[in-house]
């Protein structure tokens, strides 16, 4: 899976989901984005 996002800001990301999206799609997609900001934050 995959996650698309757009920086919006220097301290701001948007999300851009589907219209009609399940709550197992969100939380994939914060899983997704945890492990990215992890991988730069640490």
């Amino acid at each position: 899976g995959g996650l698309l996002v757009n920086r919006l800001k220097p301290n701001a990301v948007r999300f851009m989901p589907p219209l009609i999206i399940g709550n197992e799609e969100v939380d994939e997609a914060l899983g997704i984005l945890d492990r990215a900001l992890s991988s730069i934050v640490n």
